[in-house]
């Protein structure tokens, strides 16, 4: 009885083991979080500043989007330090939808960043407000599209997809099997 329960124990954490790490390698969710790889939507004037707008997936969709901005000082060409930076999203009505303040990232501090969650495609545009003590105000317009997020899950979802469907239907199958085992063992004494 002790190594049919061992058994099925093992069963059970292999499963469960297998299932973890195929959704921990395979299946985390994509971050907002920039790291350096935004993709340049926008560089521009913007009041008494350069603005320097980039996002995160490089190809803007329906989900969260990562937003960094840099603000630079037009005469010099050096970023600006202890901005104050509003993001305001509008949709593709002219309403202000969304709105996030960028905050300043305290190891790459020449970068602003915001996250916004756009839940529907077209064609939005995001408003940069900037201000600082030494310039005061200023604010650049940077139209982009939205794409739709694609529901196809392609090959890759696919394997997924069976391998998790094989690795619950291996464990059932082996904790059935040893059960089984287990029972006809003790038929038989």
């Amino acid at each position: 009885m002790l190594k049919r329960t061992r058994r099925i124990q093992q069963g059970a954490l292999l499963v469960v083991l297998l299932a973890a790490a195929i959704s921990v390698t395979v299946l985390s969710a994509p971050n907002a979080g920039a790291d350096g790889e935004s993709f340049q939507i926008f560089r521009g004037p913007g009041g008494p500043y350069e603005i320097i707008v980039g996002v995160q997936p490089h190809k803007p969709k329906v989900g969260p989007m990562h937003i960094s901005v840099s603000v630079l000082d037009p005469d010099t060409g050096l970023p600006l330090d202890g901005a104050t930076i509003l993001v305001v999203a509008y949709d593709s009505n002219g309403e202000p939808v969304y709105q996030s303040p960028a905050l300043q990232n305290p190891a790459e501090r020449q970068f602003y960043e915001a996250n916004i969650t756009f839940y529907t495609s077209g064609q939005w545009s995001l408003l940069i407000k900037v201000d600082t003590d030494e310039r005061g105000h200023g604010e650049a317009t940077v139209p982009m599209f939205i794409s739709p997020t694609s529901l196809d899950p392609g090959v890759e979802g696919l394997v997924v997809l069976v391998l998790i469907i094989t690795a619950i239907c291996g464990g059932v199958l082996y904790l059935w099997w040893s059960s089984r085992r287990s029972r006809s063992v003790a038929i038989n004494r």
